[in-house]
């Protein structure tokens, strides 16, 4: 992540749905191996999206995001940010 890294707030447990936006302020990188991240809070999204929903949604077939559980942290092509935030 870099000063300007748009990303998604979603919950996790039982709601598993993405709510929101943000943005990346600054990392402070003096530990590469845990970066300290500093960022801030966007929009609530239009329609918040479940992960059922993002698992059916063909844009995610090979996304970290549905392949892969407990991740913090994924890219997203801008075509899938797009499908997040209309």
């Amino acid at each position: 992540m870099k000063p300007g890294t748009k990303w998604i707030f979603y919950h996790t447990g039982e709601e598993r749905t993405a709510v929101g936006t943000g943005t990346v302020v600054s990392v402070d990188p003096t530990n590469p191996k845990i970066p300290i991240v500093k960022v801030k809070a966007g929009k609530r999204l239009k329609q918040p999206k479940t992960l059922g929903a993002i698992k059916a949604e063909p844009l995610f077939v090979q996304s970290p995001l549905v392949l892969i559980g407990r991740l913090s942290v994924v890219p997203l092509t801008e075509e899938q940010w797009e499908w997040f935030v209309a």
